[in-house]
């Protein structure tokens, strides 16, 4: 009851958490991809390691992909750079975007 206070709390991680977790353990040879809705684009989202960081750029690649019927165009825009994933998962998060791999 009131008295047992030895129970451990531990909250469940958010989305925005998780996401960040997932850039953090990402490789150079992989890379994450989200898919944005209709309301904010509709395209699919590419984040990768930088071949040449540390040497030269930042750490994370972040580039878009259009959609047309629901699949990928096969055509990348770079659209940012960033060192921070907390930076990056906010900017997915924000736009509802779904991990697909």
């Amino acid at each position: 009851m009131f008295w047992n206070k030895n129970k451990s709390k531990t909250k469940p991680l958010t989305p925005k958490e998780v996401l960040i977790q997932t850039l953090e353990a990402l490789i150079p040879e992989k890379r994450l991809v989200a898919e944005i809705p209709p309301n904010y684009g509709g395209c699919y989202v590419h984040v990768e390691i930088n071949p040449s960081y540390p040497e030269k750029g930042r750490r994370f690649i972040i580039s878009t992909e259009d959609a047309k019927g629901g699949k990928p165009c096969g055509v990348k825009n770079r659209l940012f750079d960033s060192n921070k994933p907390k930076e990056v998962a906010s900017w997915i998060i924000e736009r509802e975007g779904k991990v697909i791999s």
